[in-house]
């Protein structure tokens, strides 16, 4: 089984963070690809699709919600994805002393149609579109939302990134 691991330093405390990347947050917004999403649920079991650019759909099953953390752990259930069976977690981790988050993105699956490599690349490369993303709409005061725009977020590419 392969496993990806990829983490971002932020540039907003985790509670600006956690509205945009759990379950039922604003996917749409910072999610390679994806042109509608639709949540049914946030318990244990619900489904969330996301309608990608081309037309496929994506279905992603809750498995986990944790209580205790900001974070949660899905499987891909249909998708276009060269990968199968897989189980993913998102976590943020907050920095209390510098006002940032890390968001930790975490992918367990078996390649499906391309070898590991690829399909591990392939993923590098979802998660990394998707960390560029969110830093371009989180550098941004009015992108995260009225009371960053308020809080005075720093501009720039001051976000760091890194892949395991």
């Amino acid at each position: 089984m392969a496993r990806v691991t990829m983490k971002a330093l932020l540039p907003v405390t985790a509670p600006r963070l956690w509205p945009l990347v759990r379950w039922d947050g604003r996917w749409l917004d910072w999610y390679p690809g994806a042109v509608a999403c639709e949540v049914a649920g946030t318990a244990k079991g619900a489904l969330r699709r996301l309608r990608l650019r081309d037309g496929a759909d994506l279905v992603q099953r809750l498995d986990h919600l944790s209580r205790i953390e900001d974070a949660y752990t899905y499987s891909i259930i249909d998708g276009p994805y060269p990968v199968a069976g897989c189980l993913a977690q998102v976590r943020v981790l907050p920095h209390d002393a510098d006002g940032r988050a890390t968001l930790v993105w975490t992918a367990n699956f078996q390649p499906a149609g391309v070898g590991e490599e690829e399909a591990e690349a392939f993923i590098r490369r979802l998660y990394q579109a998707g960390f560029d993303t969110l830093f371009t709409l989180l550098a941004d005061p009015v992108g995260a939302d009225d009371t960053t725009a308020r809080a005075g977020l720093p501009h720039g590419p001051n976000a760091h990134h890194t892949g395991s």
